[in-house]
């Protein structure tokens, strides 16, 4: 049983890959081990109750939850997994954020 939930909740790449910045977000510790090795979409509930109760979740991690970083169609859309493709588009826009910011720092 468990393999079929894998199979249904997890992306290979990421799981191959799960210690890069394609997976990495940022909370308190207690949060963080509260997740445990949980499937995306229990992760995803438990964010959701934690910041509803009033717990600091940063704003790039709720984002990272909410998929705000995935450009979709609405076909397309798995809000049940965190997929490679969900990842690259997250260090996308932590790209441009970070080249916006330095270039203001420029200025």
């Amino acid at each position: 049983r468990l393999e079929e939930l894998e199979e249904i909740f997890s992306d290979k790449d990421i799981k191959e890959n799960n210690d890069n910045i394609k997976n990495l977000t940022l909370l308190s510790s207690s949060i963080n081990s509260s997740l445990k090795n949980n499937f995306f979409p229990i992760k995803r509930k438990m964010i959701v109750d934690k910041d509803a109760k009033g717990a600091f979740i940063p704003i790039a991690t709720k984002n990272l939850f909410l998929k705000y970083y995935s450009d979709f169609t609405v076909a397309d859309c798995n809000m049940m997994k965190w997929s490679n493709n969900d990842g690259e588009q997250y260090v996308d826009k932590m790209e441009t954020i970070f080249i916006d910011f330095f270039k203001e720092c420029e200025e």
